[in-house]
């Protein structure tokens, strides 16, 4: 077993440890009944409404002042309550469901992450770097087999980047600032936020300096662990020996008997073979 597989054997035995003494998580079915008229959630700094008006659904969200909040909370609902900063969205629908469902999804875009520090990996060597990202949450109203998305807003949503050689050689993502913790066990757990272990492997014959990150969250797969912590399945960037083409590889989410890891929702989009081995300054800055 390579000491990436510890690692990750590490983490997620981790993760299984504390399972017991957690509640519900923050996502799933929520029964409405009849007489009532909406429900509240603050999920970290995202406080949501929704609230049933006849024939339309309004969602409301705005953030609070501390992005690294970890409230959970869930509360009936009046009316909105309306603050300064808040969006509001209206969706038509025939009749009121019986079930409104919150779903955890990846961002729609890649998300470039600035380590604080850079980091140099000297050559011959690779480490992982566990990159947090804010999670989207998409509401859908339920009635028995039939699913209606109503809306998707980000936990915390990231300032918009580009990354790329010039503008014909880029993509628009988000940003983010991490403290790219190399110990599973120095990450703090937060309910907005999404975790992807990303090995960094080095086969030039310099070091490999790391001051950004793109993460292709789109194509990558959610999943939730008996603690409620959110994952994606990890990565591997590798540079090559001659210093200039990087490979990005997809690894499978590892299960250990004793883990309780399920999907909560498919890619956004299909990786291209393309996509997956391109120059390494598409990949790392």
């Amino acid at each position: 077993m390579t000491e990436t597989e510890q690692q990750q054997d590490a983490l997620l035995a981790m993760a299984d440890a504390d399972a017991a003494t957690k509640t519900r998580p923050w996502w799933g079915d929520y029964p409405m009944d009849p007489e009532q008229r909406g429900m509240s959630w603050h999920i970290g700094p995202l406080r949501l409404q929704a609230r049933w008006w006849p024939q339309e659904w309004r969602l409301a969200w705005h953030y609070g002042d501390d992005p690294l909040d970890t409230s959970v909370e869930h509360a009936g609902l009046d009316d909105i309550e309306a603050f300064p900063d808040m969006t509001l969205a209206r969706y038509a629908l025939g009749k009121a469901p019986s079930c409104l469902r919150l779903v955890p999804r990846v961002a729609d875009r890649s998300v470039v992450v600035r380590p604080d520090i850079p980091l140099y990996v000297p050559p011959g060597e690779e480490t992982v770097i566990h990159v947090s990202t804010s999670v989207w949450v998409q509401v859908q109203a339920v009635e028995g087999e039939k699913v209606v998305a109503l809306g998707e807003m980000p936990g915390y949503r990231p300032s918009d980047s580009f990354f790329g050689a010039n503008t014909r050689e880029g993509d628009v993502c988000y940003a983010s600032r991490s403290l790219a913790r190399l110990r599973m066990e120095d990450v703090v757990q937060r309910p907005h936020r999404v975790l992807t272990p990303v090995t960094v492997r080095n086969k030039g014959e310099d070091s490999l300096l790391i001051e950004r990150i793109n993460v292709p969250l789109p194509i990558l797969t959610l999943y939730a662990s008996a603690n409620h912590q959110l994952w994606t399945q990890p990565l591997t960037l590798e540079r090559g020996r001659d210093g200039k083409e990087g490979a990005l590889k997809l690894e499978e989410m590892r299960l250990p008997a004793s883990m309780q890891v399920r999907v909560l929702s498919e890619p956004r989009e299909v990786p291209d073979k393309q996509g997956l081995f391109r120059a390494l300054d598409r990949l790392l800055g």
